[in-house]
């Protein structure tokens, strides 16, 4: 006699061990996905930090077309706007707090709106003296560092004029 419970033909593929393995390797490429787009986030919008001294003694090949964040003072007077299209050139020194045996300068391009410690006559001169910046962007082929970013800290005190005096 027969018996009709018994499976008929091949047994059925899949089960709750192949549900498991599409989860595992689904989980497997999204982790994958999301680290490999970490990775290229961090690794276009990383800047290497340096000063003008550790600028102007690195090799040019080095320095052209790589971002960059450069570190230093304003030059007392050198910031200069062409007055119509907000293209500002000026200079930047080695901060001498930081490394008072470095003349070294580097001329800076900027295309945008500049802050406003660093508008001509927008604070007054005994106010801001030796004006920390930093600026993001690349050195191009001359040399000449094209600023995307200008970045200013504020000026840690004020020193009064001394001539002032108060109202009575």
């Amino acid at each position: 006699m027969t018996d009709t419970n018994e499976p008929v033909g091949p047994a059925p593929q899949g089960g709750a061990g192949s549900a498991q393995k599409k989860i595992v390797v689904g989980a497997v490429i999204i982790v994958a996905a999301i680290v490999s787009l970490m990775y290229s986030a961090i690794d276009t919008s990383a800047s290497y930090y340096v000063t003008v001294c550790e600028a102007r003694n690195m090799d040019a090949g080095d320095l052209t077309n790589r971002s960059l964040r450069l570190e230093g003072v304003v030059a007392p007077g050198s910031v200069v706007n062409d007055g119509k299209n907000l293209q500002y050139t000026f200079d930047i020194l080695e901060d001498p707090e930081k490394n008072p045996d470095c003349a070294d300068k580097v001329a800076v391009f900027h295309k945008g709106v500049l802050p406003d410690l660093m508008q001509p006559g927008a604070v007054p001169e005994n106010m801001v003296t030796n004006l920390k910046v930093i600026v993001e962007g690349r050195f191009d082929a001359k040399g000449a560092f094209v600023a995307d970013r200008v970045l200013t800290s504020c000026p840690s005190r004020y020193n009064a004029a001394e001539d002032v005096k108060k109202p009575v």
